[in-house]
C-alpha cells in the first residue's frame, strides 16, 4: 500500500450526469490530476430535486462532508433545488469553514457561508455575447428573448445581458419582447401557439434561456409545418446534450463550465499552498451551432456529438437486455455477490476501479445501528480484489492505494431507509458516470436487500425446529438424530476400533457477559459447530447438539486416546475467533470417555456427569479469586493473538500492572505460569493446525509466530511429550 499523502478536495454535487456538471468535473478533475490533487466527489444518485421521504435517505451521503481529510471543498450549487437538503448541506459547510470553500455556480442565500469564495460564470455577459451573435452574424435587429421565472435573479440577469447587446448596437430596446417563462418545454409551447395564432407579432429571432424552452418552441413548430429557420430563427442556451432529439437541429450557446472547474481548484490550491486569493474573470463561453439559426454546422462537431449518442444508446442497450438483476438475486453468499456484480463492472462506462465498501453490520435492519466500519473490496476481476477495512470517517484512506492523483464518485448504497454503505468509483481521467449508472447501482442495492432477506430467512429457519433428528441452527444432529447415527456407527464400523464419547460444553460465562446478546450466542454456537466437524472430520464419528450449549461426538479410532481427543478438541476451538471474542477462556469443559458394551446416550452422559461437576467447580473456585476477572482479560487477550510473542513487560505496561504482581496473580488464578501460558498459546495453534489443515512443519512452525523451525519442534516436544508428525498421526 502506497501511504504517500496527496491533497484532497472534496466535491459537493448532484445530477453529476448533466451535461453542465459533466463539464465543471471535468475541468475540477483536469486541474487537480495536473496539481496532483484526488478528487472525491459526493453526490445523490437519483433526488437531485426531490425531497420525496422514500429517496430522501440516500441524501445520507452528504455526511461524507464532515471528513477531515479534506484539505479544501468545492460546493457546485446549481443542482441544489431542494430547500431541506440545501439546509442540512449548509449545516455541514458551516462546520468545514477552518478549510478553504469555493462555491461555483449561482449564489444561493442558503449556501452563503463565511469565507467561502464564489465563482460562476457571467449570465448577463454570457446573453450578451449570445445576443450579439445574432446581431452581428445574421444582421437581426428583431429579437425576442424568452426568459426564465420573473421571480429569480439569472432571469433578470439574462435580460440585462439581452438588453446590454442591443444598447450596443444602438437597437431600441422593447419590454414587450421579453416573455417570462419557466425554463420549461411548456413554455416554448405557449409562445410559439402564440406566434402561430397572431396572439403576438413574428420576430426575425427568438433565443431563449435554456435549450428546454427553445425545444418547446421548434416541436410546437414542427408540429404545425412552421420552417425554421426560414420563417423563424430559435436558439437556445445552456447547451444540453437532448438537442439530436429535436428537430431542427437548436443551436445553442455553450456556457464555459470546464474553465469554471478549472478556476475553482486553482483558487483554492492557491489559497492553501501560498495563502493567496488570486483574481477572477468570469470565462467567456461560445456558440454549438446547429441548424436553427441558419449557421453552417461542421460535420466533424455532428459526428462527434452522435458518436457519444451511439455510445449511451449500447450501454443503455446492454443495462436493459443484460441478466445482472437476476444473476444477483440468485447469489446465495456476499461473495458470490461480489463475482456476479464483478461481470457486470462493464456497465459503468470508462471506470478504471469500482469498490463496494459495506458497513460491517450493513444486513442488519436497522438502520441507526451501523457501526463505524466498512469493510472495501474491488470487484474488478482482474484487479487485488482483496478485503480492506476503513473508518466511515477515513473513506478518503481509499485513495492511497492508487500511485497517481485520480477521481473518486462516492454514491450511496441505500434501499429505502436501509443504508448498506458506499460505492466508489475511480477515474483516472477527467470523466464522470452517466445515467446508465443509475440502474446500474439500483440493480446492486436491491441485489444487497436480497441477501440481506435471504439471511434472515435462513436466521428464522435454523431457529425453528425443521427437523426430527437434525439441531436446526448447527446442522448436526440432536439428542435422537445422534442415537441413531451411533447405533449405524457402531453397526458399519471396524470391530478392532474403541468407540469414545466426547462431551463439549461452551458458553459458560454467558451470565457474566452482559453485552453477549441473542445474535452473538447464536453466532457462537454455529462457531462451535464448525470447530466440532473440523475435529470429528478426522475420523469415523457421529457428532450432534444435544442441549442449547452442549455438544457430543461419537468417535471411533484405533490411533487417539480420550486425552489426544480432548487435547484436540479445545486447541481447535480455541482458534475460532468468533466464539473466542465472545466467550474467551475458561468458557468451556471437554471431556472424553471410552465406550463399553451397549451403552446408550442417557447412560454415557450420566457417566460424564461426575467428571464434568469436578470441571464446573474447578472453574468457579477460580472465578473467586479478586483478580480473576483482569487475569482472565490478559489470558483471552493473548489466546486471541497466538501468533505475537508476549514478555511480562509488555503486558505489565498494557494493564498497568508490575511484573511481579502479574507473575504470582497469574499463576494463583490459572495454575500455569504467565509464560508457559504463552508458549501453551502457540502450541495449541499448531495442534489445531495440524489437526485441520495439510501444511507442513515448517509452515505451521511460521504461522505460529516461530522464525526458527528447530525451536518450534523442541518446544512442542517439550510441551505436548511428542513430535508434531507424532501428534498428526494419531488421527486418522
Amino acid at each position: 500500500m502506497n501511504v504517500k499523502k496527496r491533497m484532497v478536495f472534496g466535491i459537493i454535487a448532484a445530477e453529476v450526469y448533466k451535461i453542465a456538471q459533466r463539464e465543471l468535473l471535468m475541468g475540477i478533475i483536469e486541474q487537480a490530476n495536473k496539481n496532483g490533487i484526488d478528487t472525491a466527489v459526493i453526490s445523490n444518485i437519483y433526488n437531485e430535486n426531490c425531497c420525496d421521504r422514500e429517496l430522501d435517505f440516500e441524501n445520507i451521503i452528504y455526511d461524507l462532508i464532515l471528513s477531515n481529510k479534506f484539505d479544501g471543498l468545492i460546493m457546485l450549487s446549481e443542482p441544489f433545488s431542494c430547500e431541506k437538503l440545501r439546509k442540512k448541506i449548509h449545516e455541514y459547510l458551516l462546520k468545514n469553514s477552518d478549510i478553504p470553500i469555493v462555491i461555483a455556480g449561482s449564489s444561493l442565500t442558503d449556501f452563503e457561508i463565511p469565507n467561502a469564495r464564489l465563482i460562476n460564470t457571467s449570465d448577463e455577459k454570457d446573453m450578451e455575447d449570445a445576443v450579439n451573435h445574432l446581431i452581428d452574424e445574421h444582421g437581426f435587429t428583431d429579437i425576442d428573448l424568452l426568459t426564465g421565472y420573473a421571480s429569480i435573479e439569472v432571469s433578470h440577469l439574462r435580460v440585462k445581458g439581452y438588453r446590454n447587446a442591443l444598447q450596443k448596437h444602438s437597437i431600441h430596446f422593447d419590454e414587450r419582447k421579453v416573455i417570462y417563462g419557466d425554463f420549461w418545454i411548456n413554455s416554448g409551447q405557449k409562445l410559439a401557439c402564440e406566434y402561430i395564432d397572431g396572439q403576438r407579432p413574428w420576430p426575425q429571432a427568438v433565443i431563449c434561456s435554456n435549450d428546454y424552452m427553445a425545444f418547446g418552441l421548434l416541436d410546437e413548430f414542427a408540429e404545425r409545418n412552421i420552417d425554421v429557420p426560414n420563417r423563424l430563427t430559435v436558439t437556445g442556451f445552456d447547451l444540453s446534450m437532448e438537442r439530436h432529439n429535436h428537430t431542427p437541429l437548436l443551436t445553442s450557446y455553450k456556457r464555459n463550465w470546464r474553465q469554471l472547474g478549472r478556476d475553482a481548484v486553482q483558487i483554492l490550491y492557491e489559497k492553501i499552498t501560498r495563502n493567496m486569493d488570486i483574481n477572477f474573470q468570469p470565462p467567456k463561453g461560445n456558440f454549438v451551432h446547429g441548424i436553427s439559426c441558419g449557421c453552417s454546422v461542421t460535420k466533424l462537431k455532428i459526428n462527434d456529438e452522435l458518436k457519444n449518442l451511439r455510445i449511451k444508446s449500447q450501454y443503455e442497450q446492454w443495462s436493459l437486455l443484460g441478466n445482472m438483476e437476476q444473476k444477483l438475486t440468485e447469489s446465495r453468499t456476499l461473495d458470490e455477490f461480489i463475482a456476479a456484480v464483478g461481470e457486470y463492472q462493464f456497465l459503468v462506462r470508462f471506470v478504471q476501479n469500482i469498490y463496494i465498501c459495506l458497513y460491517d453490520d450493513w444486513y442488519e435492519y436497522k438502520s441507526d445501528l451501523k457501526s463505524n466500519q466498512l469493510t472495501c473490496r474491488s470487484i474488478m476481476p482482474w484487479l487485488d480484489t482483496l478485503k480492506f477495512s476503513l473508518s466511515k470517517n477515513n473513506l478518503t484512506d481509499i485513495f492511497l492505494y492508487s500511485e497517481n492523483p485520480a477521481a473518486y464518485y462516492f454514491a450511496p448504497l441505500v434501499f429505502k431507509k436501509r443504508h448498506f454503505g458506499y460505492v466508489v468509483l475511480k477515474y483516472d481521467a477527467p470523466d464522470s458516470y452517466d445515467d446508465v449508472f443509475r440502474n446500474w447501482i439500483k440493480s446492486v442495492t436491491n441485489g444487497l436487500e436480497f441477501i440481506r432477506m435471504k439471511n434472515d430467512i435462513r436466521y428464522l429457519t435454523q431457529c425453528h425446529n425443521l427437523s426430527a433428528t437434525r439441531d436446526s441452527l448447527t446442522a448436526l444432529y440432536n439428542k435422537n438424530g445422534l442415537e441413531n447415527a451411533r447405533i449405524s456407527l457402531n453397526e458399519s464400523s471396524s470391530s478392532d476400533k474403541k468407540c469414545y464419547f466426547v462431551l463439549l460444553n461452551v458458553c459458560l460465562n454467558s451470565d457474566e457477559f452482559a453485552d453477549i446478546d441473542k445474535n452473538k450466542k447464536i453466532s457462537s454456537i454455529i462457531d462451535v459447530a464448525e470447530a466440532v466437524r473440523q475435529f470429528s472430520s478426522n475420523y469415523e464419528s457421529a457428532c450432534g447438539r444435544t442441549n442449547d450449549s452442549f455438544f457430543s461426538c461419537y468417535i471411533k479410532t484405533s490411533s487417539a486416546s480420550a486425552d489426544f481427543l480432548t487435547d484436540s478438541l479445545k486447541s481447535i476451538l480455541m482458534q475460532h475467533k468468533v466464539y473466542m471474542e465472545n466467550y474467551g477462556m475458561d468458557s468451556f469443559v471437554c471431556l472424553a470417555f471410552e465406550c463399553i458394551g451397549s451403552q446408550t446416550y442417557q447412560d454415557i452422559n450420566d457417566l460424564c456427569m461426575k467428571a464434568y461437576m469436578q470441571q464446573i467447580e474447578f472453574i468457579r473456585q477460580k472465578k473467586l479469586n479478586n483478580h480473576y476477572k483482569k487475569m482472565l482479560e490478559i489470558r483471552n487477550y493473548i489466546y486471541l493473538h497466538p501468533k505475537e510473542k508476549f514478555s511480562t513487560e509488555e503486558i505489565c505496561k498494557r494493564y498497568s500492572f508490575s511484573p511481579g504482581y502479574l507473575r504470582v496473580t497469574y499463576k494463583k488464578c490459572f495454575g500455569i505460569s504467565f509464560y508457559q501460558d504463552c508458549i501453551n498459546c502457540h502450541i495449541s495453534m499448531a495442534k489445531a493446525l495440524l489437526c485441520t489443515t495439510n501444511l507442513s512443519i515448517g509452515e505451521i512452525s511460521e504461522k505460529c509466530g516461530y522464525n526458527d523451525s528447530k525451536y518450534f519442534l523442541r518446544q512442542f516436544l517439550s510441551n505436548t511429550g511428542v513430535t508434531p508428525n507424532q501428534y498428526r498421526s494419531r488421527m486418522e
